[in-house]
């Protein structure tokens, strides 16, 4: 059961006593949802087009630019683990100068992060120069990876920092320019016949420049020392150790899916599940943006105390994301499959494969609640447990399915794989709601907080 005490662990960043919160986050909270999901929808539709715009080359190449982003999400684990993550769960209980010097930290952190990756990469596309043979594609594949480390952790970054901080308005204005840098430049490439999947990582890179002024900015507005800079770090490590373990996992079980696909079927077997699946991922700007802001939500309600609420909030909106997914799903079964023929061509139309993304995508949405309200109770071994069954599963079904079905192995697997979590999610909620309906009886003093050190999670 988990232990109380009176005022959140300490931890620098330290949580005041009583937080007064800052002017820019005192916003509604359906404007800046609506913002969010504006933003991502936004993001998404650029994420799409491009997409589109390198199926025209052929699937061979589509294939290689969804692994390449793949690639990069499974890296920006670190920084997700290790500072959005962080900052969204605490920006919420800090004071004015305190939220201040916490973003600056924050950035800081997460253009040294970028940076290793970046040289981690690179070093990756050396090793394969040396070792592969000279017409490879994976050695120029990993060098293209590289610019896009640096610029769109940064950007990310930003884009998670405006979203805890409830700055809507800016949020768009970010990511207004740097998508339309992106459809312009990959736009270009094309027409000139230049375009590839390299080619598109490196301009998709690129234009994210912009963001990197914004996290510069941020860094700039207080005195970051080598002290506080260190102790900023060992202060997320304590939070988001365990959340490492989940972003990696969570994010190696796609990504290694992928690679199967890749090694046991070609990039063109690749290409044709990419296609498809850019289909089904237009209901991500919803999704990532339920994410995010679900995220906010919880983690403003648990600085208010209300842990019961927050855990009653979870049910409700589990409820609604059941009845929102099954209309998502529907739609994406019975227009899904003309969007594809319309957008790539007749040769990327597949039925079976629509329906079952788009069955294991509606139920991951379904769960983006339950997990908002579990990272808000900094429940890291949770998470962690549930990130590794999802990797187990994911290996499992692949290496069962996808040798004798390919692409289609790879979305059951998928499937499989949510219905696990889910369950898990959905069990462990229902539990820890009775339990702090049992401590809200024993303890009326609702204020208290959660020691996520003495949790046996």
């Amino acid at each position: 059961m988990t232990t109380l005490c009176q005022t959140p662990p300490t931890k620098p960043p330290t949580r005041s006593a009583a937080p007064v919160p800052a002017p820019l986050r005192e916003k509604s909270t359906t404007l800046h949802g609506l913002h969010a999901i504006a933003d991502q929808t936004l993001v998404s539709a650029t994420s799409f087009a491009t997409g589109l715009l390198v199926g025209q080359v052929s699937k061979a190449q589509l294939g290689t630019y969804a692994l390449g982003i793949s690639t990069f999400w499974l890296v920006a684990g670190v920084t997700n683990a290790l500072v959005w993550t962080p900052y969204t769960a605490r920006a919420a209980h800090l004071g004015v100068r305190r939220h201040r010097q916490y973003r600056a930290l924050s950035a800081a952190l997460s253009f040294a992060i970028g940076a290793v990756l970046a040289v981690g990469l690179g070093l990756c596309g050396i090793l394969a120069d040396w070792w592969l043979p000279a017409d490879s594609w994976l050695a120029p594949f990993l060098w293209a990876c590289v610019p896009l480390a640096v610029t769109m952790t940064i950007r990310e970054h930003v884009r998670r920092v405006f979203v805890a901080d409830f700055n809507g308005w800016q949020l768009l204005a970010i990511d207004i320019p740097i998508c339309l840098l992106t459809l312009v430049s990959v736009a270009s490439l094309l027409w000139l016949g230049q375009l590839d999947a390299n080619t598109a990582l490196v301009a998709t890179a690129l234009a994210a420049m912009p963001a990197m002024l914004i996290a510069y900015r941020h860094l700039s507005t207080d005195r970051i020392g080598t002290d506080r800079l260190l102790a900023t770090f060992r202060s997320n490590w304590q939070y988001g150790k365990w959340l490492l373990l989940v972003a990696i996992t969570w994010l190696a079980s796609d990504s290694a899916l992928r690679w199967l696909l890749v090694w046991l079927g070609g990039r063109d077997e690749l290409g044709s599940f990419a296609g498809v699946f850019l289909i089904v991922a237009m209901v991500n700007p919803l999704l990532l943006a339920m994410t995010s802001f679900a995220r906010s939500v919880a983690s403003r309600t648990l600085a208010s105390g209300q842990r019961h609420q927050l855990t009653q909030g979870a049910l409700q909106s589990t409820r609604w994301s059941v009845a929102f997914a099954t209309l998502a799903f529907v739609a994406l079964t019975l227009f899904g499959n003309s969007l594809t023929a319309v957008t790539f061509g007749e040769t990327y139309v597949d039925p079976w494969l629509m329906t079952m993304l788009a069955l294991a995508v509606c139920l991951e949405g379904v769960a983006v609640p339950i997990e908002a309200t579990f990272i808000a109770l900094e429940y890291g071994k949770l998470l962690s447990w549930v990130a590794s069954a999802r990797l187990v599963v994911s290996l499992v079904l692949g290496a069962a399915l996808i040798p004798f079905y390919g692409a289609h192995g790879l979305a059951m697997a998928m499937v499989g794989r949510s219905v696990v979590v889910f369950a898990m999610y959905v069990a462990r909620l229902v539990a820890t709601h009775r339990q702090f309906a049992e401590d809200l009886v024993a303890t009326p003093a609702a204020g208290n907080y959660p020691c996520p050190e003495a949790s046996a999670n």
